[in-house]
């Protein structure tokens, strides 16, 4: 079901925001993977909560190799 413009973002459930980023992305989306995407994205949204939660200071320097 299409989202009316102007639309408040909070309101927009995060399947329906899920399903406009693959239409955008020109990706098929059936019902049955909807529910892994979702999770996934959850994950990963939990993941970059912990990467900007780490303070950097503006003087630090890059690296400009990673070795695991």
């Amino acid at each position: 079901m299409p989202v009316p413009h102007g639309t408040p973002a909070e309101t927009i459930s995060p399947a329906e925001i899920i399903r406009a980023q693959a239409a955008a992305l020109g990706l098929e989306l059936t019902d049955a993977q909807l529910p892994g995407v979702l999770d996934n994205a959850a994950l990963l949204t939990r993941y970059a909560a912990l990467v900007n939660a780490v303070p950097l200071p503006d003087t630090c320097e890059p690296a400009f190799e990673y070795t695991p």
